[in-house]
Formats: structure tokens, C-alpha cells, sequence
């Protein structure tokens, strides 16, 4: 099979170059190499210019302005002339048979996708506050981080929505599609390592607002995304990220705890060490009701 890899990006130069790195160290096999420069601001673009000249199988796709993720997933499939199309994102940094694992698992002509582990960091790194916000220590969940589909099928799905390019699950949401015409199966062999991400004020609203996506799946799919072979976080059928709900009954008792943790780990912004917990918790749950009114399911 005939592979293409894609990574979509913008305004991230400095992470984009590390995985592209890894890319033409452990991927060297693929046919083509896409870069979608999504509209970046900095200096992307000249970068991206320099490194096309220097691998004539790699090909830049510059949009004039930033559409979103999404659109910047169907350029990559508009452009790409493998068979295969293999995803991972300007943050993470794939590692050796990364992409070996994901197309020989796409062998069986039933097999629509692929997917592999994201993990933070590196295998046994313990990082220190700020914490750690993205973690999948296993080919648990069809993410794009670490994915390879069949392009056909894709082509034949209609491509990634846009709507969900805004909760940052428009893989998600691909794979429900996708689950109707073949299967989607797990590449234990593919592994990328997502580079840090910390706790900011920003990364606290996009992260709270994203779980409001699944009010708009299930008004969608209905029981599709519980009967699917991959399952979503949600208990009976109902309770979106229930485990929510535990730390916010129980937030005065494990403010001592906070303490101690923060005098030992010192160095932190008091305000968003103590306060990050109960507003993103807060904040989710109220993302989470307000899409459940207006798609009118019912989920809390």
C-alpha cells in the first residue's frame, strides 16, 4: 500500500520541526509527506519553504488564513495520494515503527483505521506541577494524533466535520462515521509522545469546553456511540465524566491535601494551583449541561 503522512499545524514552528524530525527519522518509508500550514503567523512558512527544498518528497499546503483543524485534516486528504493516510500532530513526536505498526494493522481490507498510543512525555516520566493534561497510555481511543485511515474511506465518509473542530474531537466523531462502513482497530506498536502541556488559563476553558461534545454525539448517533468498539466516558449512558463529580463533593477535604502538595512542589501560581481543580471541574459540568439543553438529550 502506498502511504501518505500528513501533519497539520499553525504557529507552533518550534514543535512542528521536532516532529517532523521524528517523521522522516521513523516514517522514511511513507511515499509522501503533506504539511498543512493552517494560515501560522510566524515564521512556519519559511521553515516549511526551506525544508520542502531539502525533501522533494515532502509538500507544504499553505492556507491564506486559519480555517480550523478540521479543514486543515481535508486539505491533507485532498492532497494526499497514498492509500494510507497517517496523522499525527505538530506536538507529538513519533517513535521508531510508529508507522510500520499502523499500516500493517490496515492490512485487512475491513480495517478503515488504525490507531496507536499518545502518551505524555516518555515511557516512566513522572512530570511535577504544573500537571500533566494529556495521557492515553494505550491504543485505547482513535485519536489523530496517532492514526492511520484508509483515504478511500474517508473520502467515502465526506471527511472531517468542522463543527467539531472546536471541542478538538473531530476525530472522534470521523470514527462514528467510519465504524458504519468497516473497522477501526488498535496498533500496540504505534507510539507518540505528546510534548508537555500545562495548565493556563486558556488551556483550563478549551479543555473544560471540549467535553461538551458528547451531548452533541449522542443527539446525533444515539446508541451508535455505545454499541461502538471503542467506548466514550460516559456511565449509564447518561453521567458524562462522572468521576467530576466526586472531587467537587469532596473539595473541602482535599484542600489540606492541596496544601501540602503545593508548599512541597513550590514554584506555582497560587490562584491557578488552588483554583484550577474546582473551576475547570465547574466549568466542564456547565459546558456539558448547557449542550445537553440545547440538543435535547438528556446528560448531566
Amino acid at each position: 500500500m502506498t502511504v501518505t503522512v500528513a501533519i497539520c499545524t499553525y504557529n507552533r514552528r518550534a514543535l512542528l520541526e521536532q516532529c517532523l524530525a521524528s517523521i522522516l527519522r521513523h516514517a522514511a518509508g511513507a511515499n509522501e509527506f503533506l504539511v498543512i500550514d493552517d494560515g501560522s503567523t510566524d515564521d512556519t512558512a519559511a521553515y516549511c519553504q526551506e525544508l520542502q527544498r531539502m525533501h522533494p518528497k515532502l509538500h507544504v499546503v499553505r492556507h491564506a488564513q486559519n480555517q480550523g483543524v478540521s479543514a486543515a485534516r481535508n486539505s491533507a486528504l485532498a492532497q494526499a495520494q497514498g492509500e494510507v493516510l497517517a496523522f499525527t500532530d505538530d506536538d507529538c513526536v513519533v517513535q521508531s515503527g510508529w508507522l510500520a505498526a499502523l499500516v500493517a494493522s490496515c492490512g485487512d481490507p475491513e480495517v478503515v483505521a488504525a490507531y496507536g498510543s499518545v502518551i505524555y512525555r516518555a515511557p516512566g516520566y513522572r512530570g511535577r506541577f504544573p500537571e500533566r493534561i494529556v495521557q492515553n497510555l494505550g491504543p485505547t481511543w482513535p485519536g489523530a494524533g496517532c492514526i492511520a485511515y484508509r483515504a478511500a474511506a474517508l473520502r467515502a465518509v465526506g471527511g472531517f466535520d468542522s463543527q467539531f473542530g472546536r471541542y478538538h474531537n473531530e476525530d472522534t466523531e470521523i470514527a462514528y462515521r467510519l465504524a458504519r462502513v468497516g473497522r477501526l482497530v488498535p496498533a500496540s506498536g504505534a507510539v507518540a509522545i505528546h510534548a508537555e502541556s500545562f495548565w493556563t488559563p486558556a488551556t483550563l476553558a478549551a479543555q473544560s469546553r471540549n467535553a461538551s461534545v458528547w451531548p452533541l454525539l449522542a443527539a446525533r448517533y444515539g446508541n451508535e456511540i455505545f454499541t461502538s468498539e471503542f467506548r466514550p466516558p460516559i456511565r449509564w449512558r447518561h453521567v458524562v465524566n462522572a468521576e467530576d463529580y466526586l472531587p467537587l463533593l469532596g473539595f473541602p477535604f482535599l484542600l489540606p491535601l492541596l496544601i501540602v502538595r503545593y508548599v512541597t512542589h513550590g514554584g506555582r501560581d497560587p490562584v491557578l494551583f488552588f483554583a484550577k481543580w474546582p473551576c475547570y471541574l465547574l466549568r466542564r459540568r456547565w459546558h456539558i449541561w448547557r449542550a445537553a439543553i440545547r440538543h435535547r438529550v438528556w446528560m448531566w
